[in-house]
Parts: structure tokens; C-alpha cells; sequence
């Protein structure tokens, strides 16, 4: 078997192979291309011998260097190369970045003209080095990642193939939408991909955050895709009025909300309002996502699990977007739950749009760079005082974009 070595340090044709996070395979060992090769993300056929690492002759690449420093004599493919780690995580140049896109491209139009064995699919599910698509027929493959491919989330849309190894999900399709969040490094991700709407979920127990809703509104109008406001747990209602006042409060401004719970009618009512888009849903963790989707896919077995005891706080049950398809159509994405929702990466002066009682106010500010906070001759302001927005939304915006100009990265 010859492993496939990726060529990454490149100058004047000569090429580092480079394994794991061990560094060089020697610091003696490099090879020399030809003129129409060495790009960096390309690779080579090597195999080992005792003492020394030979490269595929085919590819007319001339060893240069040879020393007998390697540490084993057999290795796996993966301690022989941290093919996907290194990859994956190195920084991309923009050329880089336009050849693979350019690339994808062309296996697209390879696949749909029969030329290659690329096959479209949809990644229902995304682990560490893996990804679980679904095939055109209906079928699921689990399939490795190629290194350049290590963002991928629940619903993109990719190209993968039966090899020799294993299947391989080799080029990503175009997203047409993408939900975006900050992680714990400020560093911004998708959480799901080719959404048609985001039903933002919560419930009596945990204690509901408005503000949480809003920056999923605001999140959902930068990416243009559509929001279902979605109070959960119906039968504890009774015992929360409040959580009944505060969807009434988007209702009223124009917000498509509903409330559901175990019943059969309820369950019957979302199943409509979903259609057949694909709907990721969201919210904190223990409003029950993961028990409505169950609901609405009764052949399906979501992990779900209690409140946290004495603070009525969720545990995180879904631990990874996952993919469901709908019986009547359309797809559901189950999310992970989250106690927050960073909006580090959206400009402030862009957050006011977000809130859809503002829009009609936006065009009679004095200022053109108006942010709605200070100055004279607001017409956010203006409605405010004229009790056309509600002052806890006008809070709730206040805290998002200065919690932006605090954070930002």
C-alpha cells in the first residue's frame, strides 16, 4: 500500500514532507518537482522500506535527500503523516482558497457529466475527521474528510466517492445560507448550512431570555433566512403567563410565533408551519428541541434529558448538529443548545435592522451613521419616547451592540 504523503513547505520545487504534529519525517528529507507540480496542497505516493522513504517514480519527482532517521519502520498512515490535522488546520492563502473552489467546480460538472465517481450527498452529521452524508437515495455513509474540507457543518451540500480506503467526501457544493456564531475563541463558525428558516425555541422552565431571542433574530436577518418563534412545554403554561405575554409581545410586532406541547394538534400545527424547508432549531439548552423534533419524527430517538437539579437550568443533550429528514419532506437540524449567542462579528450599525419594529424609523435620522444611542434627532429614539418600541427591546438592542463594541475582534 503507498500512503499519500501532502507536500506543504514549498521553495524553488523543494518539497518538506511533513507527519502529525511531530514535524519533518527528517529534517534531511526533501524532494525535488517538476515544473507542473508542488502545489501545496497536493500530494505524493511514498512508501518505507528499512532506512529509507521512496517516492512514487510516476510523478517524476527526484529524491534529494534520504537519511535514516525515521523512528519506526511500520507506522500507520495517520502516524506517518497527520495528513487531516495538519491540513485542516494550516491557514489557507486567498489563491489557495480560489484553486479549491475552482476545483470543486470541476468535479461538480465532472460528476453531473458521468466523467467521475463523485456523487452528490448532504452531511447530516459532522464528527471530528468524519462526516456522516446522506446519499441522493436516501442512504447514509460514514465518510472521511478531506484536510481542506475541516469546516463542513450539518447541511452542506458536498461531492463524495467510494475509494480503496474508505468513502471520502471529496469537494464542498455552494451553501446558500449558513448560520454563524463565534466560538469560545471569538474565532467565527458555522453551526449549519443551507437553512431555510431558524425556529428559535424556548419555554417556561428554563427561565426564558429575550435577549437570547433577539440575537438569534438579528443573526437570522444578517443571513436573510427566515425565523419561527416557538414557545415550547404548552402545558406548563398555566403556572408561566409571563412566557404566554412575552411571545404575544413578538407576535405583535410582526414575528411568526406558536406554542406547542405534547398534543397530537400541537405537533400537527408545527409539522405545517415547517413545510418542507429545512428548519434548524435552536434555543438554550432544556427547552426541549430535542423533544419536539422526536414528536415530529416519531421513528426517530433523540437523546433527550431533565433540567438541571435546583437552578432549572439545561443540560446539553445534543452534543452535535444532526440532520433529520422529514416524512413529508423537508429536513430538520437539531442543534446543540447554548446559554449564549456571541454577535462579536456583526457590525453595530448593522444590529438596528435586526429588530423589525425599528425599520420603519431608520430613514428619519439626522445622521447617516446614526447608532441609535445618543443623538439628537433620532428617529429610533423618537419612536421610542413615543412608545412605538417597547422599552425592553430597545434595551435588549442597547446590550447586544454594547456588548459587541466590548468584545469585538
Amino acid at each position: 500500500m503507498r500512503p499519500r504523503i501532502p507536500l506543504i513547505h514549498l521553495c524553488e520545487h523543494l518539497i518538506t514532507l511533513i507527519y502529525g504534529d511531530n514535524g519533518p519525517l527528517s529534517q534531511y528529507i526533501e524532494v525535488k518537482g517538476r515544473n507542473d507540480c508542488c502545489n501545496l496542497d497536493d500530494s505524493v505516493g511514498v512508501w518505507i522500506q528499512p532506512c529509507h522513504l521512496h517516492v512514487d517514480p510516476n510523478q517524476s519527482l527526484v529524491l534529494i535527500h534520504c537519511a535514516p532517521s525515521l523512528k519506526k519502520q511500520t507506522a500507520s498512515f495517520q502516524e506517518l503523516t497527520g495528513y487531516t490535522d495538519l491540513m485542516g488546520n494550516r491557514r489557507l492563502t486567498d489563491q489557495q482558497r480560489r484553486r479549491i473552489k475552482e476545483n470543486a467546480v470541476k468535479r461538480r460538472e465532472y460528476a453531473s457529466a458521468g466523467f467521475s465517481d463523485d456523487r452528490e450527498g448532504m452531511i447530516v452529521a459532522r464528527y471530528s475527521k468524519t462526516a456522516v452524508v446522506r446519499a441522493s437515495d436516501g442512504e447514509t455513509h460514514t465518510c472521511h474528510l478531506r484536510p481542506n474540507l475541516s469546516h463542513l457543518v450539518a447541511g452542506d451540500q458536498v461531492l463524495w466517492s467510494n475509494q480503496a480506503t474508505g468513502a471520502i467526501v471529496t469537494s464542498q457544493l455552494e451553501r446558500r445560507s449558513e448560520l454563524k456564531r463565534p466560538d469560545a475563541r471569538g474565532q467565527l463558525k458555522a453551526v449549519a448550512a443551507n437553512v431555510d428558516l431558524i425556529a428559535i425555541v424556548f419555554a417556561p422552565e428554563p427561565e426564558p431570555y429575550a435577549n437570547l431571542i433577539d440575537r438569534y433574530l438579528v443573526a437570522a436577518h444578517m443571513a436573510s433566512i427566515d425565523t419561527l418563534i416557538i414557545l415550547n412545554k404548552s402545558d406548563l403554561l398555566d403556572q408561566h403567563t409571563e412566557c404566554a405575554a412575552l411571545l404575544e409581545s413578538y407576535r405583535s410586532i410582526g414575528y411568526e410565533v406558536m406554542t406547542t406541547g405534547p398534543t397530537l394538534n400541537e405537533t400537527q400545527t408545527l409539522s405545517d408551519l415547517l413545510g418542507t424547508r429545512t428548519a434548524v432549531f435552536v434555543g438554550q439548552s432544556g427547552v426541549g428541541k430535542s423533544s419536539t423534533i422526536n414528536r415530529l419524527l416519531p421513528d426517530e430517538e433523540l437523546r433527550v434529558g431533565a433540567l438541571s437539579d435546583g437552578i432549572l437550568k439545561g443540560r446539553h443533550t445534543t452534543t452535535t448538529a444532526e440532520v433529520f429528514e422529514r416524512p413529508n419532506g423537508g429536513f430538520i437540524i437539531d442543534s446543540p443548545g447554548i446559554r449564549e449567542f456571541g454577535l462579536q462579528h456583526i457590525d453595530p450599525a448593522l444590529v438596528a435592522p435586526g429588530f423589525i419594529e425599528f425599520r420603519p424609523f431608520l430613514d428619519h435620522c439626522r445622521f447617516r451613521d446614526c447608532s441609535h444611542l445618543v443623538e439628537k434627532d433620532c428617529g429610533v429614539l423618537a419612536a421610542l419616547e413615543n412608545n412605538d418600541i417597547r422599552s425592553e427591546r430597545y434595551q435588549s438592542f442597547v446590550n447586544i451592540v454594547r456588548d459587541i463594541d466590548s468584545q469585538s475582534y
